[in-house]
């Protein structure tokens, strides 16, 4: 009986390990597309990138850089 419980085990940490593969993949794929979005928009307007002006222009921003 413990054979089937180690492989049940085996099995479920397989699919955690997997799903955790494909999120990272996912999340890689989205930061990738934002980072195109945000050169694109970047260059529409000939500016800095969207989330630095965001960034810099935030009343709270020099409070949590220092």
């Amino acid at each position: 009986m413990p054979d089937a419980s180690l492989e049940l085990l085996m099995t479920m940490v397989q699919r955690v390990l997997d799903s955790q593969r494909e999120v990272r993949e996912d999340v890689r794929e989205i930061k990738t597309r934002l980072g195109r979005l945000e050169s694109e928009v970047a260059s529409l307007h000939g500016k800095r990138s969207a989330s630095t002006k965001t960034r810099r222009n935030h009343p709270g921003w020099r409070m949590r850089r220092a």
